[in-house]
């Protein structure tokens, strides 16, 4: 190789001036070279590397190009042995330099990979411990909504008090991020009279009813009261699309029942009812419940037992007082 660039500059002569020359300039790409790797060796923490005892008797073969360029400078005819000498040390120490460069950034990248694996498997630890954290944290929020309905449940001091375990429980339910609530309601059967008295919260209204309704006189009313007396578990439910909703919003215009202008704009209108036996616990939406919510409603569900055992002591505390105060009347009139 540097023979020929010998021969092409001189134009097939290889005079000592010549070579002299071309071996300056080899010189310089030496050095220019050499401040190369130099200048790489800053981007490298040199304190971080540590050299191994070893390392200066383990010898690689010579980086090629610095070989080529022994090879001339030794086969060289017009240099002294002095100077092939001193030539020969530079380029040993320039290749030694190199060999300690390429050492330590290889070094370098096992430390960077090894720290990348490291990094990746922290990352993925701590989603871990996060996704835990937020799941702990999320049960943490159902079990405080559905203390708060305990709560009121067990603070009733009437039948009506009812209407504020429906609010609670919609209030709930929206916190824990169940969307578009249009009621929460709970229906309790009397099936010798054939009717069951509807305790409704209207969410986006923050209004509150009781009706009573006799089931008798309709079909669609009689299947549900069936179904749902049939005892605990039991589960009906309805879904209209949105001309089926449109219809229901015009008929209801032409009733006395409260209307619900959401419905002219809804695209669905979806009723679930759960039963626990002679009482039920529902929920209408304007859009349908996702398997989660359906999980979520149905733990109000159970905790709704414990309103409704409420509910029939005050019922039957109510039917004791007047009772009794129907035998203080008796007693007066005798007197």
């Amino acid at each position: 190789m540097f023979p020929a660039i010998c021969q092409y500059k001189t134009g097939g002569r290889c005079n000592e001036l010549t070579q002299r020359v071309t071996i300056n300039e080899m010189l310089l790409s030496l050095v220019s070279l050499a401040m190369v790797i130099l200048a790489s060796l800053k981007e490298v923490n040199m304190n971080s590397i540590i050299i191994p005892v070893a390392f200066s008797t383990k010898r690689k073969r010579m980086n090629q190009k610095l070989q080529q360029l022994l090879d001339f400078i030794q086969q060289s005819g017009h240099l002294s042995v002095d100077e092939k000498d001193a030539l020969a040390k530079k380029i040993k120490k320039v290749d030694k330099e190199i060999e300690i460069t390429s050492f330590k950034l290889e070094r370098k990248e096992k430390v960077n990979r090894t720290t990348a694996i490291l990094l990746a498997e922290t990352i993925k630890e701590l989603q871990q411990k996060r996704k835990a954290t937020e799941e702990t944290y999320h049960k943490l929020e159902i079990e405080s909504s559905l203390e708060k309905v305990r709560t009121v449940a067990m603070s009733m001091m009437k039948p009506d008090n009812m209407l504020d375990v429906c609010k609670i429980i919609s209030q709930q339910l929206e916190l824990l991020q169940v969307k578009e609530i249009r009621n929460v309601q709970t229906a309790i059967f009397y099936k010798k009279k054939g009717t069951y008295i509807d305790y409704e919260y209207y969410a986006k209204y923050d209004k509150t009813f009781i009706t009573e309704t006799n089931y008798t006189n309709s079909e669609v009313r009689t299947a549900f009261a069936a179904q749902m007396m049939r005892g605990a578990g039991e589960f009906f439910s309805t879904n209209l699309n949105e001309k089926e909703v449109k219809e229901l919003s015009a008929y209801q215009k032409t009733t006395n029942v409260f209307i619900d202008d959401f419905l002219d704009n809804a695209s669905s209108l979806n009723c679930y009812w759960y039963s626990l036996g002679p009482v039920v616990l529902g929920i209408s939406t304007y859009a349908p419940l996702e398997q989660y919510d359906t999980n979520l409603f149905n733990r109000f569900v159970k905790v709704f037992d414990l309103v409704y055992r409420r509910y029939l002591d005050i019922e039957k505390a109510e039917a004791q007082a007047k009772k009794a105060q129907i035998e203080t009347s008796l007693e007066r009139v005798r007197a």
